[in-house]
């Protein structure tokens, strides 16, 4: 059977370019950004997604997060662009899904923000999705609480993120930052935490790694893009393994605990970095090569 282009059946279509919207807050210089087409209300809205289910969050193109800088949920969300779905999993609990954030760890599950659903005063009518700052916030420099909202119809679901400060250290053309999380996050139940990013000026090979901290290995691993295959659903390309490094993580006892991850230093030597955080009561040596990509 002789299959027709779609280009040929919607000429028209095809041609009209395609206008997400964008909800985005920028703190320090980095951005954290959902993109969405706006789908109108019908006749279900939030409350009628069945346990077990996911929406889409739009309509069109997927819709996805992009995040400049690692930030805080319960588990620390790499950075990184991710398609975004709602899921529900019992009649209270919906988590926004980053679908393929697992990859960006080096492996494992896909990390959901947890949230709640709420009464609009006023229902409204297209899907809407807005980060906003509370006003105890407001005056925060090394952390910042923010408020994500995705309202639809009569409810919205209500979240909270945390934006991180970072302190960061440069060695040759590369500058790697470490967030300002909880101490706590570091060792969050032996997974895999990014806990930092680290970029490079000039050359060849990715934007930036994600720094993750995974029980006794140190990973740097690419920072992943969102897919473009059949509109936004294709299958999440896996960080490159050629340049995706792994190392060891040392840990020592520190005398006055570390309330935040504290970088300490960050050194070269002979194609390998040397990294030194603390948190709580340990103090941590990464080691592991610099990430040098495919072999000519």
């Amino acid at each position: 059977m002789m299959r027709i282009p779609l280009s040929v059946l919607f000429p028209t279509l095809l041609a009209l370019p395609i206008c997400a919207q964008k909800a985005t807050y920028e703190w320090q210089r980095k951005t954290t950004t959902i993109a969405y087409n706006p789908v109108p209300v019908g006749k279900h809205g939030l409350d009628d997604l069945k346990v077990g289910d996911s929406w889409r969050l739009g309509m069109n193109e997927a819709s996805t997060w992009t995040l400049q800088r690692p930030i805080m949920d319960k588990r620390m969300l790499p950075a990184g662009a991710f398609r975004v779905a709602l899921r529900r999993h019992a009649e209270d609990q919906l988590t926004l899904v980053l679908i393929g954030s697992g990859l960006a760890l080096g492996g494992g599950e896909d990390l959901e923000v947890e949230g709640r659903l709420q009464d609009l005063p006023k229902p409204n009518s297209k899907l809407d999705i807005a980060f906003s700052v509370p006003p105890a916030e407001r005056s925060k420099t090394d952390s910042q609480g923010v408020n994500l909202d995705v309202a639809f119809g009569k409810k919205r679901w209500h979240s909270q993120v945390i934006l991180l400060g970072a302190k960061a250290e440069k060695v040759g053309s590369w500058t790697l930052e470490v967030v300002t999380a909880s101490g706590q996050l570091a060792r969050t139940q032996g997974k895999p935490a990014a806990i930092g990013l680290l970029t490079k000026k000039g050359g060849k090979g990715p934007e930036a790694w994600n720094l993750v901290l995974a029980g006794d290995e140190a990973r740097l691993v690419p920072v992943m893009a969102a897919p473009t295959a059949n509109f936004g659903f294709g299958e999440p390309t896996p960080p490159d393994p050629a340049w995706t490094t792994a190392g060891k993580a040392v840990a020592a006892d520190r005398n006055e605990p570390a309330k935040t991850i504290e970088l300490e230093s960050f050194t070269a030597k002979n194609g390998e970095f040397t990294i030194v955080v603390s948190a709580l009561k340990e103090r941590l040596t990464l080691t592991l090569p610099e990430p040098k990509g495919p072999k000519s």
